[in-house]
Formats: structure tokens, C-alpha cells, sequence
């Protein structure tokens, strides 16, 4: 039917002509565009167009007010998946809960003034802060003379541990809020010492780059394997082997992921691929909570060219160099690799 339903309810046919006489030609030709009607239904539509020509300003702010209200309700919706605090990113993950034994204070307040502390048992920072604004802040770690470390707080729920991997000293760590034109204001800056007793401790806690304590999936698999090993090996050995003969290169992801980009172990066990800090960090992981001090390497090799990321394993009491990345692509292929490398054909510029 081409009768419009909204008309069903105009019974009684109305005068062309009410009033003003450009309202009636508007309705007079709204009535002859609805070509193959009666005469008696476009004399319905021609009176409905005439009736609603003095309301069309108010018709027109009501619409503006609905889509409005439609537009503030979208804006407070639920968080998407792709926000820090429902994604699942390697940092809310991490701010979920406090490693046990740490008792978490309860002075801190909600949006004013960022937290910093030393964990030596574990030489790790803890910075805890929960923005009123919600969005991503940077931490700054210098120690010394070297180069600053920066790390991204998510600080929706923030109580995240940064990795004090330079040994014991003085370190100035600032909280930096993004401002406009990618450029950082200090919030907070203060200068705090690392007093360690075990000097191996930043390369067997759970922090910001390597948070094993999360990974219950990768974790599990390291203690089976630990469990398995044969005879006369090692959970270095055992570890090291799982993942030389099951991981695979991302050639998808080479050159594509941001700077401040940090490996989630459970996602790359699952997929088992991953660029070179993918697996050095799964390894690391895996061999930290089998109570293996591992270390995260990042610099150049020989063997490879561009940045890379590789591991060194304090195995017999010494930093052992591992590549995990390179070997796996060779034991696929059929070669055979020795676990241990030359220290002098990598140049380590930073550690985690």
C-alpha cells in the first residue's frame, strides 16, 4: 500500500487552504508529488504538510535535543575492549593485583600525588598513581650517567613495577604527564637508592618487560617441563629446547610494532610466533619463575642485522648469551645450534 500509516489516523479530509497562502502552495505541491494516490488521500497529505509548517522550528529543536541525548549516552558507554583497562594489555594486566607479601597502602590518594617506592628484595620500582584523567603517563628511570629508560603507566588502576636492572645506586625516576605536540610535563620527580641483596634480583622478579607472576599459562608450562627434563638436564636446557623447536618468526608484526610495545607471554605461548623480544621475553619469563636469574638484552649482533633482543642466562655462575630467535630458526630448518653464543658478537645498549 502506498498509504502512509501516519495519515491513517486524518479521517476527515481538510481544506487545501488554512491561513497563509505559502504554507498552502507547499502543501498543495507536497500533495502533487504523491503521485498515483486518490484524490481524497492527497488531500490528507496536502492538509498534514499545511498543519505541520508552523511547528517544523520546534519539530527541528526536538531532534537536535534527541540526537543529543544519543550522543552523551554513547560517550559514557562502557569502556570498548581496545581501552587499557578492559583490552588487556600488558600493564592493566600487571596492575591487577600486588605481588603477595606486598601490603598495599592505604594513604594513597585517588588522583593527586603519584607514589614511589623500592622493592630491594626484588630491585624494582613501584610506582602507584591513578589519574583523575585516566589516560597513559610515561615513567622516566635514570640512573646516573646512562641513558634514561622510559616505561608507559596506565594509570587507570596503576601499581606497576618498573625493573631496577643497573644494579644498586641512586636513581632519578620522574612521572610524566603527554601534553600537546608529544612533549612531557614532570608531575613528579624524586631520586630513590636500590640497596639490593642479591645483585641477580632484577633478572628473576616479575616487573613491567618480564611480569611472569601473570602469566599462569607460561609459568605452568616451565614447571612441567622442569618436572619432565631429562636426565642429566637442566630447566635452562628443557626451557630453552620447548621453545627453540615450537616458536616461530612473525614476519607479519617485523618492523611494524610501536616503541614502547611489551610482550603479554600467555599471547605469544598461545600463538607460539613472535618477533626476536617476543621470545626473549617468554624465555626470560619462563626460566625467572623456574628461579633462573635471566636477563632481556637489546643492541646489536653479527649474526643479525637491526635492532635486536636476545637473553644472557646466569648459568654454572655466569651470564650465559642465548638467541633464542636465531637458534629457532635454524633448528626448523634442520641445523644444529649450540645454546651458548660469543659475547663479543652482541652489543648490548639496554637490559631489562
Amino acid at each position: 500500500m502506498k498509504v502512509c500509516f501516519a495519515l491513517a489516523y486524518f479521517r476527515v479530509a481538510a481544506p487545501r487552504s488554512i491561513g497563509n497562502p505559502e504554507m498552502a502552495n507547499r502543501a498543495e505541491r507536497a500533495g502533487r508529488k504523491a503521485k498515483g494516490l486518490n484524490g481524497a488521500t492527497r488531500r490528507r497529505i496536502a492538509w498534514f504538510v499545511e498543519r505541520m509548517m508552523p511547528m517544523k522550528r520546534t519539530i527541528t529543536l526536538l531532534l537536535v535535543v534527541v540526537f543529543t541525548l544519543a550522543a552523551f549516552t554513547s560517550a559514557y558507554a562502557a569502556p570498548s575492549a581496545q581501552s587499557p583497562s578492559a583490552r588487556g594489555s600488558s600493564s592493566a594486566r600487571k596492575s591487577a593485583s600486588l605481588p603477595k607479601g606486598y601490603e598495599p597502602r592505604t594513604d594513597v590518594p585517588d588522583a593527586t600525588e603519584p607514589v614511589i617506592e623500592v622493592d630491594n628484595k626484588n630491585a624494582r620500582l613501584l610506582v602507584r598513581y591513578k589519574a583523575s584523567d585516566g589516560k597513559p603517563y610515561k615513567i622516566k628511570v635514570t640512573y646516573e650517567k646512562q641513558a634514561a629508560k622510559y616505561y608507559v603507566l596506565y594509570a587507570v588502576n596503576a601499581d606497576e613495577y618498573f625493573p631496577l636492572s643497573s644494579g644498586n645506586g641512586k636513581y632519578s625516576v620522574s612521572v610524566l604527564r603527554m601534553v600537546a605536540d608529544n612533549r612531557a610535563q614532570a608531575i613528579k620527580t624524586e631520586t630513590v637508592a636500590l640497596n639490593a641483596k642479591d645483585k641477580n634480583a632484577a633478572f628473576l622478579s616479575s616487573n613491567y618487560y618480564v611480569a611472569w607472576e601473570y602469566a599462569k599459562d607460561s609459568t605452568a608450562l616451565a614447571k612441567n617441563l622442569n618436572s619432565k627434563k631429562a636426565k642429566g638436564a637442566s630447566a635452562a636446557d628443557a626451557i630453552y629446547d620447548e621453545i627453540i623447536k615450537t616458536m616461530k618468526y612473525d614476519y607479519d608484526n617485523y618492523g611494524k610494532l610501536s616503541g614502547d610495545y611489551v610482550p603479554d607471554m600467555d599471547t605469544v605461548l598461545k600463538k607460539r610466533m613472535g618477533v626476536c623480544l617476543d621470545t626473549s621475553v617468554l624465555l626470560a619469563g619462563m626460566l625467572r619463575s623456574a628461579g633462573i636469574p635471566t636477563r632481556v638484552c637489546m643492541g646489536t649482533s653479527k649474526a643479525v642485522e637491526g635492532y635486536h633482543a636476545w637473553n644472557e642466562i646466569f648459568i654454572g655462575g655466569q651470564w650465559v648469551v642465548v638467541d633464542a630467535t636465531y637458534d629457532a630458526a635454524y633448528v626448523q630448518a634442520g641445523h644444529k645450534v649450540t645454546m651458548a653464543k660469543k659475547a663479543s658478537d652482541f652489543k648490548t645498549t639496554n637490559v631489562y
